[in-house]
């Protein structure tokens, strides 16, 4: 699991029933926070994917923390996309974002 000292930066991905929520924070600043309707979890890949695409995520090195309404499969399955893919389970996050400490809380993930 992710040490504290690594959180500087990160993507969080949020599962939840129906809804996806993507957060970006880099350099303790956010960087983007949105929600995305997803039917099935091939759309929750599909927006992962994509922001992780566009934000040139991967070449940053940037890790990626999941939580929420996810199965052992789902994580497995984009921990195969995802290679710097982590799973939140509810330490605190000590990146001192303002914004972030706004936006709803993290769900712990299910699959514990």
């Amino acid at each position: 699991l992710m040490e504290k000292s690594q959180l500087g930066s990160a993507l969080l991905v949020n599962v939840r029933n129906g809804v996806t929520d993507i957060e970006v924070i880099k350099n303790r600043k956010l960087q983007l926070s949105n929600s995305f309707v997803c039917a099935n979890f091939d759309e929750t890949m599909y927006h992962l994917l994509n922001v992780i695409k566009q934000l040139n995520i991967e070449e940053s090195g940037m890790k990626v923390m999941a939580c929420g309404a996810i199965t052992r499969d789902q994580f497995e399955l984009m921990g195969k996309y995802v290679p710097s893919l982590d799973l939140y389970v509810g330490q605190n996050l000590t990146i001192s974002c303002e914004a972030l400490h706004k936006l709803h809380r993290f769900h712990y993930p299910e699959i514990l």
